[in-house]
């Protein structure tokens, strides 16, 4: 930040000048805080962002995910909060300043694991290559598959495996019950998946549903039949002359389809032609004084306010994109089920309460802001109240099984006939056609069908390992939210809705792009753990405490020689001088530097690097990041007030916004809170039309299924 003030290029100065400006920045750790001037390389940032503590085996050092994934969610998350700028924009001719930290993107996007330990007081461990029940990564014929299942799946696993009696067998019919007898469950597994090959495991996979998928390198994924249907893959000129095919379009829009265009030459354009962009730009309003005049009613204010939304959603994508929304201000009605409930409020953190499914951690932390109407939607009645609620909302949300939408007839055809300027968003696992279609939009499979765990092994081990979390999830859900922004933007603009369509393994394969183009170049992705190709020593090293790690990487031989002085080990200074010297003694190395961290507090040790110019982090639990001084400093999380759990820290925003900042305004709803409310206000039923509906079975207060 200090350099861009002294160059005149602070969003304070050019912001000024042109108020119509959105001006993103982003940082490892932010623009303000006490690690602001920190070096960091990605390595250090996912060290920090608590995703890194969940990945990798237990009593071994954590695992960095593969590829640069700090730096791509950063990314991702960067281009969804511009969006939501973008948007913010067009109706008053302001922009802003947008802030994003990537260790803020990382801490938010923990799944139920940070939730349960700010709730809990306790940062569950990484479960590394351990086998759950139905959970974990196998080996089959020709390579691993892995597997993702409850109690809820082992019914059709048990029939697909030839043993129907496992699906019925009363010892398994709750996830308690399933890990009591992890041993038996496990071996079953093994039985079943041991022989079959990977083709086989897709196969049966697509036709019967179950939540397995074989783990695929860069290669296979590269010649997938299903990316091939979809057209994901575009081949692209080079400015070397030649050819590169990378990922294409994070998302298909029907209105306004994505382009994916080559990137610039160095110096390609000119500073003449650069200054002709500004009269190329489309038209936008001149800046109004106030700023805070938006678009429509604007009730209760907020960038996204008087946009209502329409939430299908489950699990944790769907909601992912929705509680993005309803932090910036949108009205989000959450749909939900009483015949099939949102898993994720059955992950309760106290089984015996009165109301066990409005008592789960995981749920509340992403579901804050928004309202509960328990409305069955294969009910005839209840299939009309969402029509009948329709002409009210401005967005609808799903992130059901690819063409469940269409089977409820409630699908984009069928909407847009009701409200024609209507913008639809699908979430899925695969995208609506494709062969994989069919398959299970389950996290931790896409990983394994993405490339991405084949990569994600440390270096002296053949064996994937999923991320720690279910990586799909946030990726599909912040590009959901960046896809409503830009739809939305397109609707006030022209007044025509649209239909976007994301696929959540597409969205991951994307965070790995670099690895396809090498592929393409003719080079051979390979897993790497915590060493990088271009650094040494670039590693995790344990420090003084219990499950203590500190990352560092090294960049010049001018670190090198400072870390070399810091370690009380100038006798390899000029032994392994060279980048190519310490490549090649990186088991060495990194015994050396053991020998120095493991006496040491890992911050402290940090510390001391840092102010040496090395980057270095600790490594941060689930738990960690509430006490941290960034974390607290920057005011990152939010105490939430909730009626069951009462008052604990939920994930704050990572998006800073200067002139439209979000805020978590509630607490997440209790199951059915909202429907009398909802439906008396849209659409003016009184008490005895609802009680009717009741008696259809359209509408429920608590769920049929726990």
């Amino acid at each position: 930040p200090a350099r861009l003030a002294t160059a005149g290029l602070d969003y304070d100065r050019l912001g000024a000048a042109n108020p119509r400006l959105v001006y993103t920045s982003l940082r490892p750790f932010g623009d303000w805080g006490p690690y602001r001037d920190w070096q960091a390389e990605n390595l250090n940032a996912f060290a920090m962002g608590a995703q890194m503590w969940l990945t990798g085996e237990p009593g071994r050092e954590p695992l960095c995910t593969a590829g640069e994934q700090a730096w791509m969610q950063l990314g991702l998350n960067g281009f969804a909060a511009t969006c939501f700028a973008l948007y913010g924009a067009h109706p008053t001719g302001l922009g802003q300043k947008v802030e994003v930290s990537a260790i803020e993107v990382m801490a938010g996007s923990t799944e139920g694991f940070g939730p349960n330990a700010r709730f809990l007081g306790v940062a569950q461990g990484r479960s590394g290559r351990a086998r759950f029940s139905l959970m974990g990564i196998y080996p089959c014929a020709d390579g691993y598959a892995g597997i993702y299942g409850t109690n809820r799946q082992l019914p059709v696993f048990s029939r697909i495996a030839g043993t129907p009696e496992y699906g019925s067998d009363p010892r398994f019919q709750t996830l308690p019950g399933m890990l009591q007898h992890n041993d038996e469950l496990t071996e079953f597994v093994t039985r079943y998946l041991g022989p079959l090959a990977k083709a086989e495991i897709r196969r049966v996979a697509r036709e019967t549903g179950m939540t397995m998928a074989p783990v695929e390198t860069i290669e296979e994924v590269a010649a997938s039949e299903h990316l091939a249907a979809r057209h994901f893959f575009v081949t692209l000129p080079t400015a070397a002359g030649g050819q590169v095919r990378l990922p294409g379009r994070p998302f298909n829009m029907s209105a306004t389809p994505w382009e994916s265009k080559p990137a610039p030459a160095l110096g390609e354009l000119p500073l003449a032609q650069a200054e002709n962009l500004r009269s190329a730009w489309p038209a936008v309003p001149e800046a109004k004084p106030d700023p805070l005049i938006l678009p429509r009613d604007r009730n209760g204010g907020g960038l996204l306010a008087g946009l209502r939304i329409l939430d299908f959603t489950a699990y944790w994508a769907g909601p992912f994109a929705t509680k993005w929304l309803a932090d910036f201000g949108a009205e989000v009605v959450k749909i939900e089920s009483p015949a099939l409930m949102d898993f994720i409020r059955a992950t309760t953190v106290d089984p015996a309460h009165e109301r066990p499914w409005d008592n789960s951690a995981y749920f509340n932390n992403y579901n804050r802001g928004k309202q509960s109407l328990s409305l069955d939607p294969a009910n005839p009645a209840g299939r009309q109240l969402v029509l009948d609620l329709l002409p009210h909302f401005d967005v609808v949300i799903e992130n059901f099984k690819a063409g469940r939408m269409n089977a409820l007839n409630l699908g984009y055809d069928v909407l847009r006939a009701v409200k024609p300027d209507i913008v639809m968003v699908s979430i899925s696992g695969y995208g609506q056609d494709g062969p994989d279609s069919p398959l299970a939009g389950v996290g931790t499979n896409m990983d394994q069908l993405s490339g991405l765990a084949s990569l994600n092994q440390y270096a002296d081990a053949d064996q994937p390992y999923n991320t720690g979390i279910a990586y799909g999830d946030p990726t599909s859900g912040a590009t959901g939210a960046a896809a409503v922004a830009l739809a939305i933007l397109h609707r006030d603009r022209t007044g025509e809705g649209q239909y976007v369509e994301i696929s959540g393994h597409e969205t991951i394969a994307a965070m790995i792009g670099e690895q396809f183009a090498a592929h393409s170049l003719g080079r051979t992705p390979v897993p790497r753990g915590n060493r990088h190709p271009d650094m040494a020593p670039h590693g995790c090293y344990p420090c003084l405490g219990d499950d203590a790690w500190l990352t560092i990487a090294i960049r010049t031989d001018e670190e090198w020689l400072r870390l070399c002085e810091l370690i009380e080990r100038p006798d390899l200074a000029n032994a392994f001088a060279t980048f190519a010297a310490r490549k090649a003694a990186e088991d060495d190395i990194d015994a050396a530097i053991i020998g120095w961290s493991v006496g040491r507090e890992r911050y402290e040790a940090a510390h001391l690097l840092q102010e040496h110019g090395i980057a270095a982090a600790p490594v941060l639990s689930t738990l960690d990041i509430v006490h941290d001084p960034a974390f607290r400093l920057r005011g990152y999380h939010v105490t939430v007030e909730h009626p069951d759990q009462g008052a604990w820290p939920h994930d704050g925003l990572a998006w800073r916004l200067s002139r439209t900042p979000g805020a978590v305004t509630a607490p997440a709803p209790r199951f059915a809170q909202h429907t009398r409310d909802l439906l008396q206000r849209y659409l003016g039923l009184n008490e005895s039309d609802i009680a009717k509906l009741y008696e259809t079975g359209a509408l429920a207060d608590a769920p049929y299924r726990r």
